[in-house]
């Protein structure tokens, strides 16, 4: 199984009226899924409408959330709805994004311990929301505890932190609109579930996506 640690944010679909989720950490986890792999998504989103919608749209994904956390204190973060003809991937889409003025609900290194006590077995841990020291040593910890590769997505003008030794750290983009890079980091950390080196697995990612090495 892969967890990924990245709260989702609300987005309602014009076409069809269905609601959405967006974000970093639900996009990677559908690339999970495309790749073949498992998944369970960490985060929080606030106990309302918009929370338990968010819920519904993620179990009509097919992306596992049993230890997503729900604040009472603070609304689930929504997106406004775009039109259909602007965003092709709108609402359920798999690759829509929350877009750069809306953010999802931050979680410290307590609310990530928490989350995963709930998940015993792992084979691959992705990080994928800005976090602090502390909540990476917690990131760190587990992922050791579990004997499981931990992923590291870096959001794009993020200071790098003390990162461990044996992380696999990747860049994120300033967007990511069309979601390429957040099915690169899926389908790289499936392939780390399926057992292979993080070099391999990277290769067979960006061959995934279509990305060649250039060559002199």
């Amino acid at each position: 199984m892969i967890v990924v640690v990245g709260s989702p944010v609300h987005r309602a679909a014009i076409a069809d009226g269905r609601s959405g989720v967006v974000g970093t950490g639900p996009s990677i986890a559908r690339g999970v899924l495309a790749a073949g792999g498992t998944v369970q998504l960490v985060g929080k989103v606030g106990s309302d409408a918009a929370g338990d919608a968010t819920l519904l749209a993620l179990a009509r994904d097919g992306v596992g959330h049993a230890a997503m956390l729900r604040d009472p204190g603070r609304p689930t973060p929504v997106a406004p709805p775009v039109e259909p003809d602007d965003d092709p991937f709108a609402g359920a889409g798999p690759r829509s994004t929350a877009g750069p003025t809306v953010r999802p609900l931050p979680m410290d290194a307590e609310d990530l311990d928490l989350a995963l006590r709930y998940l015993a077995a792992f084979a691959v841990l992705v990080m994928a929301d800005e976090m602090d020291q502390a909540s990476l040593a917690v990131a760190t910890e587990a992922a050791r505890y579990a004997g499981a590769s931990l992923l590291i997505v870096l959001p794009d003008g993020v200071e790098a932190l003390d990162l461990p030794s044996e992380a696999i750290v990747l860049a994120g983009p300033p967007t990511d609109e069309d979601g390429i890079f957040a099915d690169t980091v899926g389908t790289c950390a499936a392939a780390l579930e399926r057992g292979l080196s993080p070099a391999d697995a990277l290769r067979a990612a960006l061959a995934a996506a279509g990305w060649e090495s250039a060559t002199a």
